[in-house]
């Protein structure tokens, strides 16, 4: 793709997805990455993604169950 917005980019990859729930999970801390991305954790470890690896996005598909994160 080229020349289209951010919005576009993400709604084709949603619509070609096999997984197209994403969720992003923002740090507290607010500085960006040295590529100026937020910083962002995945649900599935305590352990802080590296720089190099940001952003970070957890996809599932529709039905998928996700044990152990939302307590309850």
């Amino acid at each position: 793709m080229s020349n289209v917005t951010v919005e576009d980019a993400l709604n084709r990859l949603v619509t070609i997805s096999v997984r197209p729930i994403w969720i992003v999970t923002f740090t507290d801390d607010t500085h960006l990455t040295g590529s100026g991305f937020r910083r962002a954790a995945t649900l599935f470890s305590k352990s802080p993604v590296p720089d190099d690896q940001q952003p970070v996005w957890d996809l599932f598909h529709w039905g998928d169950v996700i044990r152990g994160l939302f307590p309850g």
